[in-house]
C-alpha cells in the first residue's frame, strides 16, 4: 500500500537563510531604487526650469523684449499686507504663461520648505540700476548661451525653517526669489542673521540652471567658461562689475 507523501516543511535554518537572502537583496536594491528616484526628481526639476525659461521668453515676446522684473518679498496672490511687498513677484507676472505654481517647486526639495524653489537673474540689473522692479531686455545680453536667467535657488535665507533660516510663523515663502543682493548658487555656505547655514543644494549637490537662450543644464560647480551674471562680460557672482 502506498501512502501519500507528506510535504516536507522548511527547517528553521532554511527559513532563516531565505530571510537573510531576501534582506540582502533588499539592501542591494534599495540604493538603486533611491538613486532612480533621485534621478527622476532631478529630471522633473530640469523640466520645470525649462518651462520657466519658455514662460519668460513668452512674456518677453509680449512686452517688447523685456523680461519679468524682480523686486522684493512677495506672497503669491498677496494683497500687499502681512509681509507681502507692493506689486507683483516675477512668478505672478508669469501667471498667463504658467497655470500652476507646482512648476516653481523643485521636486527634490521637501514640500514643507515652500512652494517656490527657483530664482531669476537680478544681479546685473541691481548692479546697473540700483533699483527694484527692474529687468533685462534681449538687447542687453551679449552672451545669450552663458547669461544665467535662473534656476535652483540654494540660499537658505530665502526658505522657511527647518530647512532654511526664515521663521514660518512670521513670514511666508517668497515667490520672487532672485540673486540681487545674495548668492543663490555655488557658494557652499552663507551667513543669515549671524547664523552660518550650509547651501541648500538638491540633486546630490547638483544645480539645474537655465540660460537666456532657453537651454537648461545641471552643474555641480561654477564653470567660468559657461556662465555669467553680467550681461556683457563673463563674470562669476563673487566678482563685481
Amino acid at each position: 500500500m502506498h501512502y501519500p507523501r507528506t510535504p516536507r516543511a522548511f527547517s528553521l535554518i532554511e527559513l532563516l537563510v531565505a530571510i537573510a537572502i531576501i534582506a540582502l537583496l533588499i539592501a542591494i536594491l534599495l540604493p538603486a531604487l533611491g538613486a532612480a528616484r533621485d534621478a527622476a526628481r532631478t529630471m522633473a526639476c530640469l523640466s520645470n526650469v525649462r518651462s520657466v525659461a519658455q514662460a519668460q521668453a513668452g512674456y518677453s515676446d509680449t512686452h517688447r523684449g523685456w523680461y519679468p522684473h524682480w523686486s522684493a518679498w512677495h506672497h503669491f496672490g498677496g494683497d500687499g499686507t502681512g509681509g507681502d511687498q507692493e506689486g507683483l513677484g516675477w512668478t505672478e507676472l508669469l501667471s498667463d504663461q504658467i497655470e500652476t505654481t507646482e512648476v516653481y517647486r523643485c521636486p527634490s526639495r521637501p514640500e514643507a520648505e515652500g512652494r517656490f524653489s527657483y530664482f531669476i537673474a537680478a544681479n546685473y540689473t541691481f548692479t546697473r540700476f540700483r533699483a527694484q522692479f527692474t529687468s533685462v531686455r534681449d538687447s542687453f545680453i551679449a552672451f545669450p548661451s552663458a547669461f544665467v536667467m535662473g534656476g535652483d535657488c540654494n540660499f537658505p535665507g530665502l526658505y522657511i525653517r527647518p530647512y532654511g533660516a526664515q521663521d514660518p510663523q512670521t513670514l511666508q515663502p517668497d515667490c520672487d526669489m532672485d540673486d540681487a543682493t545674495q548668492p543663490v548658487v555655488f557658494f557652499g555656505s552663507a551667513e543669515v542673521n549671524g547664523v552660518q547655514y550650509e547651501e541648500l543644494v538638491p540633486h546630490n549637490g547638483r544645480s539645474n540652471i537655465f540660460f537666456f537662450d532657453g537651454h537648461a543644464a545641471g552643474f555641480d560647480q561654477y564653470e567660468p567658461s559657461k556662465m555669467t551674471w553680467h550681461a556683457s562680460k563673463m563674470r562669476p557672482w563673487t566678482q563685481p562689475e
